[in-house]
């Protein structure tokens, strides 16, 4: 077994920055290319609608769809919507955008990919827990209650503190907090 951990690598409320430096870390990865998931919270059924409206090529549920589709705005049966993007990184970071203007409070995530293996930490190819997450608008890795001014990107990886630290490096960055447990 093993589990999830993040760690900090930018807090900001830059996006360009934000979405520079996860385009700088999907370029270290293994694989055939990433796919990218969004999990979000709406208050309602009509922001739901907006949501699926204003970015329409997202996958996802029938069920979601069947709760937006629902006359009036009560309350939906769940908080969390999880949006499935199967999508290059590029097309992820438009969407983030238009998210962005109709649900403040998201995550993006990439993954599917795998980190490089690194002989001489003595750290093989890790493909299970590699993923680089935006928490927008929150600092947490799960979608919490508590709002930011900013948006903070973690780089999820097994616990291997000096795995992060060879990736970060490569493309110009450093781990600047504690780690999170990611689930």
């Amino acid at each position: 077994m093993g589990h999830s951990t993040a760690y900090p690598l930018l807090t900001t409320d830059d996006l360009d920055a934000h979405f520079a430096l996860a385009e700088k870390l999907l370029s270290v990865t293994e694989g055939s290319g990433p796919r990218a998931e969004l999990w979000v919270r709406v208050p309602g059924r009509a922001q739901l609608r907006q949501l699926l409206a204003a970015v329409p090529d997202v996958s996802t549920t029938s069920h979601v769809r069947a709760d937006a589709a629902e006359p009036g705005d009560r309350p939906l049966a769940e908080d969390d919507y999880h949006l499935a993007l199967e999508v290059p990184a590029p097309e992820a970071v438009r969407i983030a955008r238009t998210v962005l203007e109709f649900c403040p409070h998201f995550q993006l995530t990439w993954d599917a990919f795998g980190w490089p293996a690194i002989p001489e930490l003595r750290h093989g190819e890790e493909w299970k827990y590699a993923a680089v997450q935006i928490s927008f608008h929150h600092r947490h890795v799960e979608l919490a209650e508590d709002p930011s001014p900013d948006h903070t990107l973690y780089l999820r990886s097994e616990d291997h503190e000096d795995r992060v630290e060879w990736i970060a490096d490569r493309v110009g960055a450093r781990v600047i907090g504690p780690p999170l447990d990611g689930g």
